[in-house]
């Protein structure tokens, strides 16, 4: 149960950090930051694997959006507001990107499969095969962490995935027990009436 709050907490978070202006986005990326460094989640490593969707989204807005213009290098011209609201966006991002990873370091993989598994549960009543999801979720996750710490090499990948499936020894998996508590269903609908509230 307590997961299942986690999760909504984290959904709320990340459902209004797009509201945030950029002093306040700017002031929640620092308190992330520093709760990953405290965490000690490679940060710098983290951000170099987002280099290029980081330096995209910081060019895309100064090109395209008209304004002061700061600098111009022959037709290209950057602007004042779109320097402004480009860096805001980038910050949102890491954010969003901040957040998720912080609830990912503190949370078991079943605890958080558990968790969406509320959401997935009504299709029950939609005569969905409920428990196949969950195993299905429940294996891509343990696959992806396995493999990500296998540290597949991308220039050659299929020699990697190989060499993990013919090592049948770390693919042995056992698949939990989906547990649905019903006052979680409260929370649930406390956190949508929250966030209709909030619009």
């Amino acid at each position: 149960m307590f997961e299942l709050i986690k999760l909504l907490s984290v959904l709320f978070l990340l459902f209004h950090v797009s509201s945030f202006q950029l002093t306040e986005n700017i002031l929640l990326f620092l308190i992330l930051f520093s709760l990953l460094s405290y965490f000690k989640f490679e940060i710098l490593k983290f951000l170099y694997k987002l280099k290029y969707l980081i330096v995209s989204i910081f060019l895309i807005y100064p090109l395209s959006i008209p304004g002061e213009i700061v600098f111009s290098i022959g037709v290209i011209q950057f602007t004042q507001e779109g320097i402004l609201i480009g860096l805001s966006q980038v910050i949102k991002l890491l954010n969003l990107f901040f957040i998720a990873r912080i609830y990912t370091l503190k949370t078991n993989n079943s605890d958080v499969i558990n968790s969406v598994m509320y959401f997935v549960y009504p299709l029950k009543f939609m005569s969905i095969n409920v428990k196949k999801i969950h195993k299905m979720i429940f294996l891509s996750f343990e696959y992806f962490y396995l493999l990500n710490e296998r540290n597949i090499n991308l220039k050659k990948p299929i020699f990697t995935l190989s060499s993990l499936l013919n090592d049948t020894t770390k693919l042995k998996v056992s698949v939990p027990s989906l547990k649905i508590n019903l006052l979680g269903y409260f929370y649930i609908s406390l956190f949508v009436i929250s966030i209709i509230m909030s619009l």
